[in-house]
């Protein structure tokens, strides 16, 4: 097996899918290939789960501190390198629903303070669990990041738990921990596949178990009202609701690139980051 880049370099392909180190240097406008470098912000959005069945986190300003000590910019720097769009929202950027005018989530060590201070466990800070994926020795720089945040931010102790990478998200459940890394892409671009599935108290994708009965409550009017701008309504209510709450901590939506040959006629770069050959054609 080849690099896709090469063969692509050779002409002996007409699409291809290149590494994130290659697109960091095709990005470059003087970059020969880079005329041929498609982009798109997929339906994609990673985020950190925060329960809040249990002490402490079922404290809203525990949760909140937790947030705001996170520099996301840094974290986005150092993982994806630019590539991906930092999220102010669960919903990615062309699903239905997705509210531009959110207000951003601030990285603010003080407010992150102020807001530990004011819960319930500013002076009995008990045992944080986050469960990642991975085998026992495995290493994961990004999980690493944040925990070494909340520490030097806010002198939590956050302990690691590493569950069967397999099965993840079902070991997640099962191990019913404080905090969760975890990510979803749209099965359809319907708001109902993302916070339904995400955040509704009898979903099995509900990882953190993070429970709410005024959002479970417009997710389920949400399913059966018609009207579609009523409809999509409910669904920015039920996000404003888990943003405001502290439900979890939108991290960024995913961005796709890929090399397109001036060959290729009908190429269309899809969110849904599902090609559409049967419309292509060759020049």
């Amino acid at each position: 097996m080849g690099d896709p880049l090469s063969f692509y370099q050779a002409g002996e392909i007409d699409i291809a899918y290149p590494s994130v180190d290659q697109v960091l240097e095709i990005q470059n406008p003087d970059h020969p290939l880079n005329p041929d470098l498609h982009s798109i912000i997929t339906m994609c959005t990673t985020y950190i789960g925060l329960s809040n069945s249990k002490a402490p986190m079922d404290d809203p300003n525990f949760r909140k501190a937790l947030a705001l000590s996170i520099d996301r910019d840094r974290l986005e720097e150092i993982f994806s390198k630019g590539l991906s769009l930092k999220a102010e929202s669960f919903f990615p950027p062309a699903m239905p629903g997705f509210n531009p005018d959110l207000p951003p989530i601030p990285f603010d060590v003080t407010q992150a303070k102020e807001a530990l201070e004011a819960s319930s466990y500013a002076q009995n800070k008990r045992e944080i669990i986050l469960v990642d994926s991975g085998y026992a020795g495995d290493a994961n720089p990004f999980v690493d990041a944040l925990i070494e945040m909340w520490k030097t931010n806010l002198g939590i102790d956050v302990k690691l738990v590493l569950v069967d990478p397999l099965n993840y998200t079902e070991a997640v459940r099962e191990q019913q921990g404080d905090i969760i890394p975890y990510g979803w892409c749209a099965d359809y671009p319907d708001p109902e596949n993302f916070l339904d599935i995400l955040f509704h108290t009898e979903s099995e994708f509900n990882v953190s178990g993070y429970s709410n009965s005024q959002v479970d409550g417009l997710l389920e009017q949400a399913r059966t009202e018609l009207d579609p701008a009523a409809r999509i309504a409910l669904y920015q209510q039920a996000e404003k609701i888990l943003l405001e709450d502290f439900a979890g901590l939108p991290m960024e939506h995913e961005g796709s690139y890929s090399l397109i040959s001036p060959r290729i006629a009908g190429w269309v770069d899809s969110p849904m980051n599902v090609p559409i050959f049967h419309l292509l054609d060759l020049k």
